[in-house]
């Protein structure tokens, strides 16, 4: 499981070679940042890009009708979004 930063690239790069290697069976799961609310990451990019995660996690429906719109070629990969653990009550404004 992998996260937002670009610091996860390499981790995600020798993950894919060891796979196509045959060195080890790992899936590679991209947790996108809880801040990107309307666009991806670069990281995240790059991940779909290069056809290197099995799995990408958002976590707002507004990026996920982004995705499907934009990536909608993206057959190898699926897509999930995450519950969110803020709730809005309907009588007010504040973030419970």
């Amino acid at each position: 499981i992998i996260n937002g930063p670009g610091t996860c690239m390499p981790i995600a790069f020798w993950t894919f070679v060891g796979r196509m290697l045959g060195i080890c069976e790992g899936k590679i799961i991209f947790c996108e940042s809880f801040c990107r609310v309307n666009s991806l990451s670069l990281t995240g990019k790059l991940l779909l890009k290069f056809r290197m995660v099995d799995l990408f996690l958002v976590h707002w429906q507004e990026l996920m009708n982004t995705m499907k719109k934009n990536y909608a070629d993206t057959e190898h990969v699926k897509f999930v979004l995450l519950d969110s653990f803020i709730t809005h009550d309907d009588d007010s404004n504040q973030v419970l």
